[in-house]
């Protein structure tokens, strides 16, 4: 064989080596085309199912959960998932039913969180929510729980956010529905008015189109009337005299002079009325001046600004409460404010906890002076605290601190002043004894309770000259917070915000003494809308016990 022979059947190899290389690669990419789609509609058909179906919407409201994303990706995870997703779930490119719901979802997540504003809502909704179950789960297990029952944390921690995502978007879709509800009424405000001008400048141009024709008639009535003959003299045909018409005139001058009289008459009978029913009122609600006044829980708070207040009107006021030495400090303030000798203020310890104890203190208060015409009972204790979370002792404690306590004390001094056929008798209460709170059970019980035994003993002393004012204020700016107790006794020791921004109760103490002056059965002071949410509470107890039960849970919830 020659040189040029092996040099032709050696390409002639080489070109057959390539060729089946060729051949392998075409075939193996053809294999590689035809498996990959298979991979990909697997993977496509999973997530368009996760994505898609019966209560896909409530689900993917969470922008994170559609892009399976915790909420801590950044930004450039939170795109590169959007493209992937979108790439893979494009209805071009996915043939599943479901592909353009999934789709949909997905750039929906993604819109959602390239709003800066939009992905801090979402990321606190997720917080919150994990946060709440957390917090549930760890009350639950302090309670004594046996923690493998109960239910899974992760998926109790996925029902909430998808709970609080829809929640959302109700709350979302109401405020749309009343924007949309809001801009149709402007719009057809904004059309009523403008069909009102459209209607004025039609009127007026038919006005001033019709100017020139009532001109016209106006001249021809007047040169008809320049063309009428004179008026015949009615007196020559009814022969009436100038006597005659002279007294027509005196007998009409008299009716207008009698009508006139009449009038004023009447007007002084309008001006009557008003001022008999206020002298009435004035008679009725007469104003007894007082000269003894006991006040318990005369230490701080409520106590000790009517102290102040019945002070500087110039009576003797017994101080009493658990602290001498607050008391103390509160008869030298009378003393230096109002200038009188200290004997004007005497103090008598007295522990409303200790009934047994009150036959003794009344016996020294009536020594004192000899009567008593006001006690004012304004001790009493607060509750921070879940009815679960309060033990039988407190609840003891409670009851007998803001209910039998005042009323048995009451009750030594009432044969003194039945016996005067005077007195007045007077229990600083709370409007939780006509609405009810959550965490303060025992102190709405103990109120509710005080406010019923008021009614009845206000009647029945009626007849003895004895009234029975009953105070419910709402926050007075106060320490009852914070010497409020928890459920287990300890001081709560916490300015409530409420309490804080409270009523001055200084502003009370003179509210209370005009009430006690005009012999008043109730006085609540509170604002407004506490006052229509009592009184809707006997109309529509239901709708005031849905809110009670939001409170609760958002106290419950921290």
């Amino acid at each position: 064989m020659s040189d040029d022979d092996s040099a032709i059947e050696s390409g002639l190899s080489r070109l057959r080596s390539i060729r089946q290389d060729k051949k392998l690669e075409e075939f193996y990419s053809s294999i590689n085309k035809d498996f990959k789609p298979v991979i990909d509609t697997q993977k496509n058909r999973s997530h368009v199912e996760r994505l898609s179906g019966k209560n896909a919407f409530w689900k993917n409201l969470n922008p994170y959960r559609v892009l399976m994303l915790p909420e801590t990706a950044s930004d450039e995870d939170i795109r590169q998932r959007y493209l992937k997703f979108s790439a893979m779930l494009h209805p071009d490119k996915c043939s599943h039913p479901g592909a353009r719901e999934a789709y949909e979802a997905v750039v929906g997540a993604y819109t959602k969180l390239k709003d800066p504003k939009q992905k801090e809502d979402c990321v606190k909704l997720i917080k919150g929510a994990t946060k709440s179950v957390i917090k549930n789960h760890q009350r639950l297990i302090s309670k004594g729980m046996n923690p493998d029952a109960l239910p899974n944390e992760e998926d109790a921690i996925e029902e909430e956010i998808m709970r609080v995502f829809a929640q959302n978007e109700q709350r979302r879709r109401k405020m749309e529905q009343y924007y949309q509800l809001y801009e149709r009424r402007d719009k057809e405000r904004l059309e009523e008015k403008r069909q009102k001008t459209l209607q004025d400048i039609k009127e007026h141009r038919e006005w001033m189109n019709g100017m020139e024709e009532r001109v016209n008639t106006w001249r021809q009535h007047q040169e008809k009337m320049k063309r009428r003959k004179p008026d015949i003299n009615m007196d020559m045909l009814t022969g009436e005299t100038d006597a005659d018409k002279r007294k027509k005139k005196n007998e009409r001058d008299a009716a207008i002079a009698l009508g006139e009289e009449y009038k004023l008459n009447w007007r002084c009978s309008v001006w009557i009325l008003p001022v008999l029913l206020l002298l009435s009122r004035l008679f009725k609600q007469q104003k007894k001046e007082f000269s003894v006044v006991w006040v318990i829980g005369a230490s701080s708070g409520i106590g000790k600004e009517l102290a102040i207040e019945f002070a500087s009107q110039g009576k003797n006021v017994i101080l009493s409460s658990r602290s001498f030495q607050k008391l103390e400090a509160v008869r030298d303030e009378l003393v230096a404010k109002s200038g009188r000798d200290v004997s004007c203020f005497p103090v008598l310890p007295v522990d409303i906890e200790k009934d047994e104890s009150f036959k003794n203190v009344v016996s020294d208060a009536l020594q004192l002076f000899g009567f008593i015409d006001i006690v004012v009972v304004s001790s009493g204790l607060g509750i921070r605290a879940f009815n679960d979370e309060v033990t039988p002792e407190i609840e003891k404690k409670m009851m007998q601190t803001n209910f039998l306590g005042p009323i048995l004390l009451v009750k030594e001094v009432l044969p003194s002043m039945r016996s005067r056929h005077s007195g007045s008798i007077v229990f600083i209460s709370s409007v939780q004894g006509f609405l009810s709170v959550p965490a303060r059970s025992s102190y709405a019980a103990a109120k509710h309770a005080l406010q019923g035994y008021c009614e009845s003993l206000r009647a029945e002393e009626s007849e003895n000259g004895i009234n029975v004012l009953v105070v419910s204020p709402a926050y007075v700016k106060t320490n009852h917070s914070m010497n409020s107790i928890r459920g287990d006794g300890s001081l709560y020791n916490k300015m409530d915000s409420t309490t804080s921004k409270g009523m001055d109760p200084r502003v009370l103490a003179k509210k209370i003494c005009r009430s006690i002056s005009r012999r008043e059965g109730i006085l609540i002071v509170a604002p407004l809308y506490m006052k229509l949410v009592i009184v809707l509470q006997y109309i529509f107890p239901s709708i005031v016990a849905k809110m009670m039960i939001r409170k609760a849970r958002k106290a419950r919830s921290g």
